[in-house]
């Protein structure tokens, strides 16, 4: 069985195009199997710069729920950063996030 890929689209800075190496480490340290598939991430509005790592949690759950089925809903909001074991780290300005979430669930962030 091949490796997993993940492409990062969507106008992404360095830091977050680096996520992909800690949330495919995350995973795997987390026995999460994954199809052995190429995977794309993309970030909308592609027109706005994503910068931190406050975006690689939704990414991760993103990912299993492409590859393992999980039922995953519009309004759900998933803010933190994944660890190398798999853990969930916060980030900073995690409540102004999550404030902006609830005020402006469509608003970009």
């Amino acid at each position: 069985m091949g490796v997993p890929k993940m492409i990062i689209s969507g106008l992404a800075t360095r830091v977050v195009r680096e996520a992909r190496e800690r949330i495919l480490a995350g995973l795997k340290s987390q026995q999460m199997k994954l199809k052995s598939c190429r995977t794309v991430v993309n970030l909308m509005p592609t027109n706005i710069s994503k910068k931190g790592n406050h975006l690689e949690l939704a990414m991760a759950v993103g990912i299993m729920g492409s590859h393992l089925g999980l039922n995953i809903k519009k309004d759900d909001c998933f803010i933190g950063a994944v660890g190398l074991d798999g853990r969930v780290q916060a980030v900073p300005a995690l409540l102004a996030l999550s404030l902006i979430h609830i005020s402006e669930p469509t608003r970009p962030y």
